[in-house]
């Protein structure tokens, strides 16, 4: 974990203008273009996105429901399958969303060449806002970083990368294949992050199985 810990701090800058800032920089570069149509595309896309993951991630809940009776049994291996696969389906969520964005942006680029550059940057604010909002929901609620945070700071890293990858001119399958092994290791990173917690659950009092 330390070498990810390096990795968020060397590239924190670099995330964090592309979420604060991005979105603002690249929308009102748009709106100089005149490209109505993309920027009222993309915050209707994020409007929409925000409640459909409200229930699609109510499997997660789910998932986690059989965790506090297992724990008061000590029975972990179900419990680390739980928590695996409870995060797994988001990843593999987050991983469908953007690609979609991403494939979109590339399918707008012959029309939009003009915009290339700001279209894709708003892109990035569309595909990662739901997800970078529920983190920062998670954080503000325990007051702590939650598991959440390693696989969409890496999701994060991941669609700046494959953007970049295409922009210069990249292979589009190479592209895609970053983006998912950046998210790959978002993944793993988070569910290591989980198992240090997990020990909780194996005490007296079980704290809730959600926060995994």
């Amino acid at each position: 974990m330390r070498v990810i810990g390096k990795f968020i701090l060397l590239l924190s800058p670099v995330v964090l203008f592309a979420n604060y800032l991005g979105p603002f920089v690249f929308g009102i570069w748009l709106a100089i273009l005149e490209q109505w149509a993309l920027l009222g595309l993309g915050v209707l896309a994020v409007i929409l996105c925000g409640l459909v993951l409200k229930y699609a991630l109510l499997l997660q809940v789910l998932l986690a429901s059989p965790i506090p009776s297992l724990a008061r049994k000590g029975i972990k291996p179900p419990i680390y399958f739980l928590v695996f696969l409870s995060q797994a389906y988001a990843a593999i969520l987050m991983a469908g969303w953007c690609l979609m964005v991403f494939a979109y942006g590339v399918h707008l680029s012959p029309s939009a060449h003009d915009a290339l550059i700001p279209a894709f940057g708003w892109s990035y604010g569309v595909a990662m806002a739901p997800w970078t909002y529920l983190v920062w929901h998670e954080t503000a609620s325990s007051g702590e970083t939650p598991p959440s945070f390693f696989l969409t700071f890496f999701a994060c890293v991941g669609y700046i990368a494959m953007v970049l990858i295409f922009l210069l001119g990249g292979d589009l399958i190479f592209a895609y294949s970053t983006f998912l092994a950046l998210t790959l290791i978002g993944l793993v990173s988070q569910f290591a992050y989980s198992l240090n917690g997990l020990d909780a659950l194996f005490r007296v009092e079980v704290p809730n199985a959600e926060d995994y």
